[in-house]
Order: structure tokens, then sequence, then C-alpha cells
């Protein structure tokens, strides 16, 4: 925690009208040696603490320039630097801001800085928003780029009659004091020259240490294990330098701010709360009435954006070591929503809530006798509702099971959804797995949310997702041994019983009844049949010139087709290659049978070919592993 001496320090407090309309100092301006203070809190008490900035140069190339700064004063000594959760600290010259304090230097001192240019981070609150409306807009890129050149030649006509115009006023300066001060003028020279070389040498040293810029951002978690965080910083964080911190307990929606939000004040940015939370504590840079800017980098670095932005009560610091000390809060209610996520911060609106999917996730564990539900609620924004929904899955299953050992488990989900008949899709399936299987687990849900997600007609409106898995140890999993028919001649539109025998993993065979319905249409002769897991692909080529798998097809006959896939402890009997290859004349003799078939049909069954008996999967307790081929013999 911050030491006792912090209380001595001067409080800064901003009246509500203080700040209403704030002037910029643009990094144009910014010269080595300048001096500002910037703000944050650091404590409980809610108050701002000042902090001294001392300016060492610029960095960065034309597309991205930072402020390389020296941190200072009581704050600074009582956390021994610039503490993860002071991004977006605000930094004031002369009363202008100047931009927000937002990372710092691997294997440097912690108080030495980057400052991200407040001109950069106020483009957040121009770009366009396309989130939170589940009415999304066709965007134009043609007429975009169009735009953007009429922009950049305008902009630069106004840059060259600027500098024409600065020109003739410098030289006519010149000419008017020339006489008089000439002496004055060149002791002037030498002054700028010397500052020059020095300010030359800091920016080389600041290009140079920005190679090992570090941002200074935790990531807070509630309900995650250690497993649980890892599968995330997978799905989410990979190669992002990032700390996982336990405490990241949200509050539903409030339109109820209880503390004025004004630059310095710790926010939170949340992509899910309840049970499972991942949230992101920073301070907020600059508000103009509903509108915020804050950390000064990025947190998921996803552009526009649809995120939880909460309240955030700084609980204590804990200073800078040999690691990067953190100021530690706790977050409050959803206050608005985080629209942008960008390199140079984040902006966002208050009073404004994102859409939010409801997360319930059912776990039951035989072999511990734990039967655990979880709910969650997840900013509803389409790129990142499949990883965030999978990432609280996972942390749901690790977090009850603890253990990442061999296991079968039986899942099932359902997803409220616009883009399914009925408006609920719904799925089963059972899987083994030797180890981790929840990696597996999580394909049920991910597979129909990503259709979803990538709906190409529309936004796909998606609502609550139901999930329940239930695991038992060890695998359970059988091999078919041999399918034998009741009779080996049937008739098209017979039914002929089956006897599957399975051998289930180290137990005794069991044989099982399983019917098949002959087609109507069922051509005559020999008729080979795939006795399979439902899992497995089927072996049946299509040899239709017309085959085009997902050709064509919409999200919802996607979906339709996803919910009736067999599951794969189900046992499957449908017609299948033949066991040796067909010969050119062979296959033009089938293709003759089948429209006999066909009319054969029309003639003798008619109507009864609307509604042909369903062959319906015969479902186990096993994990269906192989296929086994059989063989009956079809006559008129």
């Amino acid at each position: 925690m911050i030491k006792k001496s912090i209380l001595c320090l001067t409080l800064l407090t901003f009246c509500n009208t203080a700040f209403a309309a704030r002037d910029i100092l643009p990094i144009s301006s910014v010269y080595s040696g300048q001096v500002g203070t910037a703000y944050t809190e650091a404590d409980a008490t809610g108050s701002l603490y000042p902090f001294t900035i001392t300016v060492d140069g610029v960095t960065g190339d034309k597309n991205t320039q930072y402020i390389m700064a020296k941190a200072s004063g009581s704050l600074m000594n009582a956390t021994n630097g610039v503490l993860q959760g002071m991004s977006g600290s605000p930094v004031f010259v002369d009363g202008k801001l100047m931009g927000a304090v937002s990372a710092g230097f691997k294997g440097m001192d912690a108080k030495t800085c980057l400052i991200t240019p407040i001109e950069e981070m106020r483009k957040l609150w121009k770009m366009a928003d396309r989130k939170n409306n589940r009415k999304i807009e066709p965007f134009d890129l043609a007429k975009a780029l169009e735009k953007r050149r009429e922009e950049e030649k305008t902009e630069l006509r106004k840059k060259i009659e600027k500098k024409l115009k600065d020109a003739k006023d410098a030289k006519d300066a010149i000419v008017k004091r020339y006489k008089e001060e000439e002496t004055k003028k060149k002791k002037a020279e030498a002054e700028k020259k010397t500052e020059d070389n020095a300010k030359t040498e800091n920016n080389e040293n600041a290009k140079i240490n920005d190679k090992n810029k570090e941002e200074k951002v935790n990531v807070f978690l509630t309900g995650f294990n250690d497993e649980g965080r890892k599968f995330l910083k997978e799905q989410l964080f990979k190669d992002k330098n990032m700390d996982f911190l336990e405490n990241a307990s949200v509050g539903g929606v409030s339109g109820n701010i209880q503390k004025e939000l004004k630059p310095g004040s710790a926010l939170g940015v949340a992509l899910s709360y309840g049970d499972f939370a991942i949230a992101a504590t920073g301070t907020v840079t600059d508000v103009d009435g509903a509108k915020i800017l804050a950390f000064g980098h990025p947190f998921t670095h996803r552009g526009n954006v649809n995120y939880f932005m909460t309240n955030a009560t700084v609980v204590g610091s804990i200073p800078s070591n040999a690691e990067a000390g953190a100021k530690m809060a706790n977050l409050g209610d959803v206050i608005g929503r985080i629209n942008q996520d960008r390199e140079v911060g984040i902006s966002g609106v208050l009073r404004e809530f994102p859409e939010t999917v409801k997360v319930n996730t059912q776990v039951v564990d035989f072999a511990l006798g734990k039967n655990k539900s979880y709910k969650s609620y997840v900013a509803y924004d389409e790129e990142l509702l499949t990883p965030v929904t999978a990432s609280l899955m996972y942390a749901a299953i690790a977090k009850t099971t603890d253990t990442t050992g061999e296991a079968t488990a039986r899942i099932s989900c359902s997803i409220k959804s616009d883009m399914i008949e009925n408006g609920v899709y719904k799925h089963e399936n059972m899987i083994y797995a030797p180890s981790d299987f929840g990696k597996i687990a999580i394909l049920e849900v991910a597979e129909p949310l990503n259709i979803l997600a990538t709906n190409p007609e529309k936004d796909s409106a998606v609502q609550d997702i139901e999930i329940k898995v239930e695991i038992a140890e060890g695998r359970h999993t059988a091999r078919l041994v041999s399918a034998i028919p009741e009779k080996s001649v049937a008739k098209a539109g017979d039914k002929v019983n089956f006897k599957v025998t399975l051998r289930p993993y180290r137990g005794k065979d069991e044989t099982v009844t399983i019917p098949y319905f002959v087609p109507y249409t069922q051509a005559k002769g020999d008729l080979t049949l795939d006795v399979r897991g439902g899992g497995l692909i089927p072996l049946t080529t299509d040899t239709s010139m017309f085959a085009q798998e997902g050709l064509g097809e919409d999200t919802k006959t996607k979906l339709k087709k996803l919910s009736e896939t067999s599951s794969n402890n189900d046992i499957v009997i449908a017609p299948g290659a033949p066991a040796a290859l067909m010969s050119e004349n062979e296959q033009k003799k089938m293709i003759q049978r089948a429209l006999e078939a066909q009319e054969n049909a029309e003639a003798k069954f008619g109507a009864k070919l609307k509604n042909p008996p369903k062959n319906k999967p015969y479902k186990t307790n096993y994990v269906i592993e192989n296929y086994v081929k059989t063989r009956i013999k079809i006559e008129g």
C-alpha cells in the first residue's frame, strides 16, 4: 500500500465546470525540459494526487508519436514510480492538457514513462461507431477513401498556406530587428544550437528506449483458476504483456453514477461480469459531457468495440520494485459502454449501455459429486462473443473439476437467436479426451457461435446461452464389432432390424437392436450399409454433379444442419459406398437402377413419399470410435 506520507500531499479538487472547455497542448509545442503536472487516484479516498512530469523529448515516428518524460514528486517517491493502473493519468502544462501517462520501459527506472498526446486520443471521439445497434450498415470503402483523399488535400493546402504565412511573418520580424538586435540575435542562435543538440540527443535516446516500451496494464479476473487464466490468455491476450490479478467483481448495470468522472478518476472496462468477470482498470484522461477518454494505450486493441464501462474504486497501491507495481481497484456498476479500443487509448459514452448476452453454465462432476452453476453477462460484440464465451465455459469446467486428466463428458447447449427455427439452437454431444477435455468441449458452443457471428446476411441477435457439461472420469468409449441383419433380403419400404454388437473399452460386449427402414426409392440389388459412430464422417460419396457442400447455404440452414448432426455417442446406419470400386459401366447401371426405383416408388407408394419413415440415430453411453460394413439384398 502507499506509505502514510502520501496523505500529506496537497489534494487537487476539481469543480464541475473546471474542465468544461479544456485547451490542449499540441505535440508540436512540446520541448525538452518542459514541466507539467499529472493527476491520478492512488487510494480509497477518491482524491486526485498530483505528480510532476518533466519532458525528455519526443519519440516514435510520423504515424505514432509519444512524449518521453520523467515522473517525480512525493507520490512517485511513495510508489517508486508509475504503477500499472495509472495509465491514462492526464498531464497538464500551464492548464493545457498535453496527454496521458501510458507506458514505461523494460529494465529502466519506473519513473521514466511515455505520454500519449491528447490530440491523437481525441481522434477516437470522431471515429465511426457501428456497434450496439444490431443493424450494421454496409461500409462504402470507395466513398470513404475518396473522402479521406479530399480531407488530405484540404489539410495539405492549409499547411502550405500556414507555412508561407509563418515564413513571411518570420522574415518581416527578422528584418525589423536585424540592425538593433544583431548582437542579441547571435547570442540567441548560439543558445538555440546548444538546446537543439541536447534535444536531439534526448530524442535519440528516446527512440532507442522505445523498443523496450512496456504498457502499464493489468487484467482483473473473477472466478478463474490457474487453468482458466492460461486458456483465457491464449484466447484473448496471446503475445500481450499483461498480468492477471484476481478481484474484478462487477455489479449490475446502473445509470446512477455515484462518483463524478473527471481527468484522473479511476475507470474500469469489462468484457464480462458476474461469476466470471474479465476487466481492466485504468485512469480517465479527458471528459467532454458524456464522452470519455482513458488509458492512453489499448486494452484488446480491436478498434470499434462494444464493452462495459464501469465505476472503479482504488483500494490502494503496491509500490514498484524489481517487478512493476500496481494500483489495485475494485470495479463497480456498469455506467456506460466503451466503443473504441485502439493504439492511443479507449473511448466511451456514459449512460449508454452495451447489449448483453447471458451465459449460464452448469457443470456436473460425478466423480467429485459436484453440481455447480455459473451465471455471467457478456457484452455483445460479435468479434469477441465466441472466444469470451468459450473462455467462460472452459473456466467453469476447470474450476469445478479441478483436473485436466482423462475424462468423458456429455455436453448440451442452447442458443437463443432469430437465425434458427423456433428461435433456439439446441444440440447435445459426448466427447472423450485423454487430457484437458475442456478444450474439446468448448467446440460444441464455439462452432454455432462462429456461424452466428460471421452471418453474412445480418446481425444474428444472439441472446441467452445455456450450457450443461456432465463429466465422468476415465474413458467411456466403445468399438463396433458387427452388425447382423435379421433378414438378408428385403424390399423398398421394409423395416430391417440389425443386431449390433459393441465392445466398451476394457468392458464386456453389449448387443443392441437397431431398426433400419429401407427407403421407398431404394433400387434393386445389393445395398451396402455403413454402421458407424455419429461423430464419424459419413463414408458415402455423393456422386451428384450438383453436390457442392455448403455452397449457397444461408445461416439458418447451416445452424439447422448443425443442430441435426448426430452425436459421437450415436450409432448411425446409412447407405455407404461399395466395398470395391465400381467401373464406369457399373456406375451407369447404378444410376439407371436409381431412376427406375424412383419411378416405381412414385407408382407404388404415392403420398407416402412425402413422409417416409426416418432412420433415427441410436443413442449409447459410449463415444463410438469406428465403423463396420454390412449388406442386404433388395428385391422388387
